[in-house]
């Protein structure tokens, strides 16, 4: 048994070792329950997690091509946030008439991103991410690991997409106590995703 924070009630409790507490939801049922523009800041990782190193797994820089996700097409950058949040919501074919999709991961979860949460990914121009919007489905889909991770604010899933181009993509899940997930995406190369891998491994490769 390990102590993690339940997300649902804020509380550290005992689980198994590598089961992901608090998941047992079901996404469509709950999206109606969406905490709508509230979206956390805290996205610092606690400290005194267990790392990847701690488990002898491989270095992201030395991951073989074969176990590499073929690099998608990357969009091009929006001209201003309006534009980028068009290019997320197309990409992930999101309007107002559909808010959200439903997404099965590989970890046996359903992951729901909604449209409130765009905003949020589009708001640093300077990272441009609605350029890898094309990331994030093979990035949940087929990730090289999946790590639930303590942040400042509770835990949150992480999931490690590992790609044959300069490139890697994290997607990191935060459940809200409604059962609703707030999103951001993080691109970065593989030596800098090392530092992320950090929690209780719930899924690899």
């Amino acid at each position: 048994m390990v102590q993690l924070r339940d997300p649902r009630t804020g509380e550290m409790a005992s689980f198994p070792a590598g089961i992901d507490p608090g998941w047992d939801y079901n996404p469509g049922k709950e999206s109606v329950l969406w905490d709508r523009g509230k979206v956390s800041r805290n996205m610092k990782i606690l400290p005194d997690q267990t790392t990847w190193q701690d488990l002898g797994l491989t270095d992201l820089r030395k991951v073989p091509m074969i176990d590499r996700i073929a690099a998608p097409a990357l969009l091009a950058p929006g001209r201003d946030a309006a534009e980028a949040e068009q290019i997320l919501a197309d990409a992930f074919g999101l309007s107002a008439e559909k808010e959200f999709v439903d997404i099965d991961t590989a970890d046996g979860d359903k992951a729901i991103l909604h449209i409130d949460q765009i905003p949020h990914m589009a708001a640093k121009r300077d990272d441009a991410r609605e350029r890898y919007a094309n990331y994030v489905i093979p990035t949940l889909q087929n990730p090289h690991e999946v790590w639930l991770t303590d942040f400042e604010d509770g835990l949150r899933k992480q999931y490690v997409g590992v790609f044959t181009g300069k490139k890697d993509l994290m997607t990191t899940v935060r459940l809200n106590r409604d059962g609703s997930l707030a999103w951001n995406i993080m691109q970065a190369d593989d030596r800098r995703m090392n530092n992320h891998r950090v929690g209780t491994l719930i899924h690899e490769k």
